[in-house]
């Protein structure tokens, strides 16, 4: 009877500290998906836990160190969670102030509800993926290298280094990790200095940031919304992963454009601006050769970053369709001798005004 107690007791307390060894962790399917691979040796490593915890090992006295065994993952959070776009004020929880992004680079600024510089646009690239720009400037913040204290610059793109997953804590917190590099954004404040670098942990208060719409004192981009887009004669614009823009006759997935709003401070601070976007192949946007303000009948590519040369206008006529005006000044035409190219025109005369006129059918 003694020995049966004894059994009984054993398995009791094996079967409770399995079950709590191994207690679902929040995020796990996502890390999966990021590419982190853990060894986690199921069968093996219970065991070893399970006897380790019967031997009385400090090493596997409390959750908290299990779970850093099986992983580094943040606990109370979840991994690539998933936000809206939007624009922000971007506060370091740590400090209390903003992150700014500027011509002059990335840098934390006292929150006075004022410059519009204090605003940062979040902008989801897909995938749980984000971009973290300026909202008036094409500058995106970028984490340059691996590891600690690695100042973060800006480039004038969404490249592998301007890609971030973004950690949601229980408490309404967030962490921006680098989806090349896996190192975090940091707020680093000091004597004279206030700039932003990187950590590799989430776990301080340093690498926390909240996310406030209140007070937020300029428009925002509007939602990016995608078509086929259709000329006068029929065919669809058509972009590659070459850089080549053409027209099609079908509508399939090289013709998905979207078209991405964009603002501009010397413009009213309208965000009325487009740039049209590959929906296919990421960050590749439809662009005008440099000499097309003083000459027309120039074929239109395509690039991986907006300047003035990829901002359009776009013009809603009378009978539903629209047509695109370059900043520059030239419209986006199909040419009626070519119909398999996209060119661009000054559209000043009736005659040309029909072939610069397009359809917008949703995807």
């Amino acid at each position: 009877m003694i020995l049966n107690r004894v059994v009984f007791s054993l398995a009791f307390i094996m079967q409770h500290t399995f079950t709590n060894a191994w207690e679902p962790i929040r995020g796990e399917e996502v890390e999966k998906i990021e590419g982190s691979h853990h060894n986690h040796h199921d069968s093996n490593h219970s065991m070893d836990t399970i006897t380790s915890y019967l031997r009385g090992d400090s090493k596997y006295s409390t959750m908290s160190n299990i779970r850093s065994e099986m992983s580094d993952r943040n606990l109370g959070g979840v991994e690539s969670c998933n936000i809206s776009s939007g624009t922000y004020f971007i506060q370091s929880v740590s400090h209390g102030t903003y992150m700014k992004i500027s011509n002059d680079g990335v840098t934390l600024t006292k929150p006075n509800m004022g410059p519009v510089y204090d605003n940062s646009y979040i902008r989801s690239l897909g995938n749980n993926e984000y971009a973290i720009q300026s909202l008036w400037l094409e500058k995106y913040v970028r984490v340059q290298k691996s590891g600690k204290y690695r100042t973060v610059d800006t480039q004038n793109y969404a490249g592998s280094k301007e890609r971030f997953y973004i950690t949601c804590f229980d408490n309404g917190d967030y962490a921006f990790k680098s989806k090349k590099y896996r190192n975090y954004l940091r707020a680093d404040e000091g004597a004279g200095w206030y700039k932003i670098d990187t950590y590799t942990s989430s776990k301080g208060d340093n690498e926390k940031w909240r996310l406030i719409t209140k007070g937020v004192h300029a428009p925002s981009p509007k939602p990016e919304k995608t078509y086929y887009i259709k000329s006068t004669h029929g065919y669809y614009i058509s972009m590659n992963n070459k850089n080549e823009v053409k027209f099609e006759k079908h509508n399939r997935s090289y013709e998905r454009i979207t078209l991405r709003s964009m603002c501009d401070i010397s413009v009213n601070k309208a965000c009325d601006i487009y740039a049209l976007k590959s929906a296919t192949h990421g960050e590749r946007y439809l662009s005008i050769p440099d000499y097309s303000r003083w000459s027309e009948g120039l074929k239109v590519g395509a690039q991986s970053f907006v300047t003035k040369r990829e901002e359009f206008y776009m013009e809603t006529l009378s009978d539903g369709r629209v047509s695109f005006k370059s900043r520059l000044g030239m419209y986006l035409c199909a040419n009626d001798n070519d119909k398999d190219k996209l060119y661009t025109r000054w559209a000043r005369w009736e005659g040309q005004k029909e072939v610069s006129k397009f359809t917008l059918v949703p995807v």
